[in-house]
């Protein structure tokens, strides 16, 4: 078993999905398969991470999902809070916000489709860093998602959307399980993320690097990444990302 038995990525609104996303895929787990064990009635995602770039921004983020256990469809519901840092016009800027989501998804036990539709309660309008498509005002949000582990590599995909302030988020990750480490299992990967403004003038950037994930059969994953990041009109810089997640 790589990763446990229970969900995989966290699921949520503009926030979960491309922090997360930008912590590097925490880890990847069979998503349906926790009932046919155990007979929980649920399961349940409790993540939170961390990330970093050259251009001084930051993230911190904490949250879960839930949503009834077995394959096929099911309904799904998740919340996140976040704070984001960064500089603007030479001062620091901190955005707080909470998004509470809904949605559903495909469940088998090699994989999964899903989408979410939730809101983002940010607390003060800002502009937009070119960082996982933060600031911007209040506003709806929508997601999807798909995730293969039915053979190795084990696979990722996502695509994020914040109607205000318009930015599309996509992630792809593949990541090998190499060793046996510990009580786990450490695998090696690769991160890719392209963002962009989807308006006149609007910015893009995109992040790529290797990642490390170890991840138990206790469904705790931890993941590590860092590697190269260039915005448009910006000299390249770097990025380092560190999440975990546990599921039941």
């Amino acid at each position: 078993m790589r990763n446990g038995n229970g969900e995989t990525r966290p699921r949520g609104g503009r926030w979960t999905w491309t922090a997360l996303g930008a912590l590097a895929a925490l880890a990847a787990a069979p998503a349906a398969a926790q009932d046919e064990f155990d007979g929980r009635p649920i399961n349940y995602t409790i993540y939170g991470g961390t990330a970093f770039d050259g251009y001084e921004t930051n993230i911190q983020i904490i949250g879960g999902t839930v949503r009834p256990a077995g394959t096929g469809l099911r309904p799904m519901a998740g919340l996140s809070v976040y704070r984001l840092g960064y500089r603007n016009a030479g001062a620091s800027t901190n955005v707080f916000a909470v998004n509470p989501s809904v949605g559903g998804g495909w469940f088998t036990p090699d994989g999964q489709v899903s989408a979410m539709v939730g809101y983002s309660f940010v607390n003060e309008d800002v502009p937009v860093p070119v960082f996982g498509g933060g600031g911007g005002s209040s506003g709806l949000t929508t997601a999807v998602q798909g995730l293969y582990w039915g053979a190795d590599p084990d696979v990722e995909a996502i695509a994020a959307y914040s109607w205000e302030p318009e930015y599309l988020w996509t992630n792809a990750v593949v990541a090998q399980p190499v060793m046996a480490m510990g009580n786990g299992t450490l695998s090696l990967g690769v991160d890719g993320v392209y963002e962009t403004q989807m308006i006149e003038n609007g910015t893009s950037a995109y992040s790529l690097g290797p990642a490390v994930r170890w991840s138990n059969d206790l469904n705790l994953g931890v993941t590590l990444a860092g590697g190269y990041r260039k915005a448009e009109a910006r000299d390249a810089t770097w990025y380092v990302r560190l999440g975990a997640a546990f599921y039941q």
